[in-house]
């Protein structure tokens, strides 16, 4: 039986994979599905997918730096660059947005496309910097039974403990 150290790790491992591969995957498959069905993008679906994509990259990319501040004994401050994602991620959701109203859609499959992928970005900004809105364990599953609210993201709670 894996002790909780090892199923932590496993999460986080996983949790890392997973937003790098969507982070290209999901443009992929929406230019993919453009191509197939001669739809055509401009520049709000393209806005869009870049700004889910960082967000997911920097997803990635966190807990890749939990993963490995639990693994080896580097002492790497990532802290500050959390900050400093929160505060772009901000300032590109706002940007994004703008450029999509501001805008002429090229079709409806670009509309769709760039709204859905707008609407994940803010999600994945949120369920990193907010609130968890990710429940994939059947700890965070019961927390949520009992207590019948939201958890602080581990993110949030890593930057307000900060000194």
């Amino acid at each position: 039986m894996q002790n909780k150290r090892e199923k932590l790790l496993g999460r986080l491992r996983s949790h890392y994979r997973l937003e790098f591969f969507n982070a290209f995957g999901l443009p992929f498959l929406f230019v993919l599905n453009s191509i197939v069905h001669k739809q055509p993008i401009g520049i709000n679906s393209i806005a869009a997918f870049i700004l889910n994509g960082i967000i997911l990259l920097e997803g990635s990319f966190l807990w890749y730096s939990i993963y490995r501040k639990l693994t080896t004994k580097l002492n790497t401050d990532f802290i500050s660059i959390l900050r400093l994602f929160k505060f772009i991620n901000l300032l590109l959701i706002i940007l994004t947005l703008n450029l999509i109203v501001v805008n002429q859609f090229k079709s409806t499959f670009e509309q769709v496309g760039a709204i859905a992928f707008l609407i994940l970005a803010i999600l994945e900004h949120i369920n990193y910097f907010e609130v968890q809105l990710m429940y994939d364990s059947k700890n965070d599953l019961k927390y949520l039974q009992l207590f019948k609210k939201l958890k602080i993201s581990k993110l949030k709670i890593l930057i307000n403990n900060y000194k």
